[in-house]
């Protein structure tokens, strides 16, 4: 009986230290409702685009785990993320960020501040990109 146990408490071991990243959202979903697209920044050109308030809106939907972008977006010329749709989201977590995962696909480190949330492409699970965006978004 007692092998019984130390087989089990092993395994259980083995589980608990092969993670080191994770997608569980409990307690750090910082991006719940409607949040505003305000700044598309970087890129190779340099951009530094700003969106009036409303044009471009992301919803997230934490329950479930969908994203509802609505994009208003008339000009082609401006970079401005994803189209209007609907897609699936997750956040992986490691020892120092969290990243958002849009239908499967990494989108970059997300940092929170007060009612802001800045979705950095250069910043990745495996280590920093070049010449992407940095997007901002507002409550």
């Amino acid at each position: 009986m007692k092998r019984k146990y130390a087989i089990v408490l092993t395994n259980l071991v083995f589980i608990i230290a092969g993670c080191s990243k994770n997608t569980d959202t409990s307690g750090i979903v910082p991006l719940n409702g409607r949040w505003n697209l305000v700044n598309v920044s970087g890129g190779f050109a340099g951009i530094n685009e700003d969106f009036e308030e409303g044009t471009i809106v992301w919803n997230f939907e934490a329950a479930t785990g969908t994203l509802t972008i609505e994009n208003n977006n008339t000009s082609d010329a401006l970079y401005d993320g994803l189209p209007s749709g609907s897609y699936q989201y997750s956040i992986l977590t490691d020892d120092k960020n969290l990243f958002l995962y849009i239908d499967n696909r990494e989108s970059g480190a997300i940092f929170t501040s007060l009612g802001e949330i800045v979705l950095d492409q250069n910043v990745l699970s495996n280590g920093n990109g070049a010449d992407l965006f940095v997007l901002t978004l507002r409550k």
